[in-house]
């Protein structure tokens, strides 16, 4: 679906029905890998192999000493 057939249906939308608010429309789109654990876990193996674990353990621990030491 390109632009010019989209906003033809805008046009024909509001010529036919000029009570329906265009604001409720939304476009869709096609999803071609419908494997939502799979991505998960794939995504889950990418952050443990990019290091970003060990950001994360630190960030916690540097979060942990400063609010030990700054707590009253």
């Amino acid at each position: 679906m390109n632009w010019h057939s989209i906003l033809h249906c805008q046009d024909t939308l509001s010529i036919t029905l000029p009570h329906l608010s265009l604001k409720g429309i939304f476009l869709a789109q096609q999803i071609s890998d419908t494997n939502v654990i799979g991505q998960m876990q794939d995504a889950f193996n990418h952050f443990i192999a990019s290091g970003q674990v060990w950001a994360l353990i630190i960030g916690f621990v540097i979060g942990y000493v400063v609010r030990g030491l700054t707590a009253s």
